[in-house]
């Protein structure tokens, strides 16, 4: 018999928490970028990274830019 694990659950994303605060659904911003509410959420999970146009469209959908969506991590400095 297979054990079940339990999941810890993620924390929202940051494009997540946007959407959130405008108050719009997956399938509205889907709707508004011309894909359907899967193809977003893959977007918003972050398993698909949309390409340079879909980002742009995005980040204004969520009065929001693209750096505040994707933060680029700082590398680090050999000692």
């Amino acid at each position: 018999m297979k054990r079940k694990t339990k999941r810890t659950p993620r924390p929202p994303s940051r494009i997540a928490l946007a959407r959130l605060k405008t108050g719009l659904t997956q399938e509205e911003v889907g709707a508004r970028l011309g894909m359907k509410q899967p193809s977003y959420s893959a977007i918003e999970s972050g398993r698909v990274i949309p390409d340079a146009e879909q980002a742009q469209q995005l980040a204004a959908i969520l009065g929001s830019t693209i750096p505040e969506l994707w933060p680029v991590a700082k590398k680090r400095r050999a000692a």
